[in-house]
This record gives C-alpha cells, structure tokens and sequence, in this order.
C-alpha cells in the first residue's frame, strides 16, 4: 500500500526525500554553516501536506553526529498533518556542542537526518487502578540497571 503525499518545493535545488531502508533520507537543499554551542534551524526546503490520521517523526541519520557533530536539538521531530500549508516548512532543529575547530560547513545534498510516516495512535481511555498487578522489573531500561 501507497500514501500519496502533497510535496511542495520551496527551495527549488531540494530533492524529494529516497527511501533508504524503514525510512526515507532528507537533503539538505544548500550549504548551512553551524556554530558550536548554538542552536540552529535548517531549513529543508520544503512543505507537505500528510494523510489525514498519521505524522511525520524526523530523526537523525547515524552520520548527523559521527561526522558532523551535531545533535537533533528535540531528539526526535514530530510534524503532524495539521502543519501542512503552502509555508509550512520543515526543519531541522539542532545544536553542536563544543567544537575545538570552530563553525562547519554541511553541503547542500548532505543527509543529515530521515523520517517515516507513522499512523496516529487511536484515542486513549485511562483507567486509574491501585495496583498494576504485574511483577515489578526493578530499574530503568529493559535490563533493570
């Protein structure tokens, strides 16, 4: 199954996000310049329009930190279907720590991050128990250290 999505180009040098693996790749549309120790929007060149019912969670690619040393700033972007109009651009939103060699320059056409397209969780109905009634797991993590 297929999702049509609108994609409106508002940088005309961007390219529409491939598909590489689960997610799909999103290129930076020209040259960006990074501070150390700032945060930093980059602009991606772009707007979409999502299927009613679903979102876009944007996370970094393995190489945004490795070899750019730059940090997703909110960890994990979330664009829902609402944010859809012609202006509606999306963005990185991102933050290097220290760098010892000063501001870098990222290329136009570089990957820095992907996204997928996920369907919206169905309403939620919370039930207020005194007892979970489950064994406990003893700690943070899945190995309870």
């Amino acid at each position: 199954m297929s999702l049509q999505i609108k994609f409106r180009k508002i940088d005309k040098n961007v390219e529409i996000p491939t598909r590489n693996g689960a997610y799909y790749d999103l290129f930076l549309p020209k040259d960006v310049w990074v501070e150390p120790e700032k945060h930093t929007l980059i602009r991606l060149g772009f707007a979409c329009e999502l299927p009613k019912g679903y979102h876009a969670c944007i996370v970094p690619r393995s190489s945004m930190f490795k070899v750019h040393r730059l940090l997703l700033a909110n960890s994990i972007g979330i664009i829902d279907n609402a944010y859809c109009g012609n202006n509606d651009e999306w963005m990185l939103s991102v933050y290097m720590p220290k760098n010892p060699d000063g501001p870098i320059k990222i290329a136009a056409g570089t990957r820095l991050a992907q996204f997928e397209v996920v369907e919206d969780c169905e309403d939620l109905v919370f039930e207020v128990v005194e007892t979970l009634e489950n064994d406990d797991r003893g700690g943070f993590g899945s190995t309870g250290s």
